[in-house]
């Protein structure tokens, strides 16, 4: 007889792993949430508190333009910052010309 691996999966919510009993998972059986495999993106605020303690860790010589010293003159770079820190861009209000 044949031995089959059977695949073990994690949730990323909620730290749960299991051995599914179909091929097509669609939730995770602890949380029950559909967005076991996507991991969660941190929060704003928790981006802000990391940069804030990897600043204070960073030597002064080494600072150079920390997050709070960033002048951006065009928002098309703020927006790119933003998205390849997994952040969403900033919203954009056509009344204000901004």
């Amino acid at each position: 007889m044949e031995t089959v691996a059977l695949p073990v999966l994690r949730c990323h919510r909620c730290g749960k792993a299991w051995t599914p009993r179909r091929p097509l998972v669609r939730m995770c059986p602890g949380c029950k949430s559909r967005l076991f495999a996507t991991p969660r993106r941190p929060s704003r605020a928790t981006v802000a508190r990391l940069l804030r303690q990897l600043e204070k860790e960073t030597p002064p010589s080494l600072r150079g333009c920390g997050p709070i010293e960033i002048d951006f003159r065009r928002r098309r770079d703020k927006d790119e910052l933003l998205a390849k820190h997994g952040m969403r861009p900033s919203r954009r209000y056509a009344s204000k010309g901004v």
